[in-house]
């Protein structure tokens, strides 16, 4: 009855351990969170004064996280190197960019508005691809992203893809990436890239982390 009674314990204990893989909250989800915190702990003075620097050590580890790996996801079915288009003009870079792993190249990307994208690349193995916001200051020129297969003869295919109301394209001189403004084309690709998927985006998404000079005043609080 004793062994009984402590093994309906431990089973008991088990079931209210807080499971150690936990969802991640989206971007939505926790930027909800972060305004409504801002609200709470801030004056309007330090509202209307926020930056990068003060916004990464105002959210929590599990808000970072989030925003680190929420905001594009797919999975790879063989080994890739993803190029991550960077616009140069960008005052801050995103955070998570060299945090996880990707590395600047030599190599640029211009389109017809003389925009100058840096190539910021990565290998990855079969599996998930996680990356993360443009920002906190709504910068237009959001980043674009392409996928390469590492193997020549290697039949890639892209799946699950996070926002998935996105079509992918073949990389190349000509092809547009913002949905928002499609008549804007990229006129210099490197080689490197061309025949790599290209998942196209809208500049719009840039609004998604927005917290920088997003605060105003008005007449009429909801």
């Amino acid at each position: 009855m004793y062994k009984f009674k402590r093994q309906l314990a431990i089973i008991f204990l088990i079931a209210f351990i807080p499971s150690a893989r936990a969802e991640i909250k989206s971007v939505k989800e926790t930027m909800d969170g972060i305004v409504d915190r801002l609200y709470e702990n801030l004056s309007e003075e330090e509202l209307f004064s926020l930056t990068d620097e003060k916004i990464q050590s105002f959210i929590t580890p599990e808000e970072r996280k989030s925003l680190a790996t929420q905001h594009v996801k797919f999975e790879v079915n063989v080994p890739v190197v993803v190029s991550v288009m960077h616009h140069k003009d960008q005052p801050v870079l995103p955070f998570w960019l060299k945090e996880a792993g990707f590395e600047k190249t030599d190599m640029t990307v211009v389109n017809d508005e003389d925009w100058v994208y840096e190539v910021w690349q990565k290998k990855f193995e079969p599996g998930p691809v996680n990356l993360g916001i443009n920002g906190f200051d709504k910068h237009r020129q959001h980043y674009f992203v392409t996928v390469g297969a590492l193997n020549e003869g290697d039949d890639l295919e892209i799946t699950n893809i996070f926002p998935s109301q996105f079509s992918t394209e073949w990389m190349h001189e000509g092809a547009f990436v913002y949905h928002d403004w499609d008549s804007l084309l990229l006129k210099e690709v490197p080689r490197e890239l061309f025949g790599h998927r290209l998942l196209t985006t809208i500049r719009g998404r840039a609004r998604e982390a927005h917290l920088i000079g997003g605060f105003r005043k008005t007449r009429y609080p909801s």
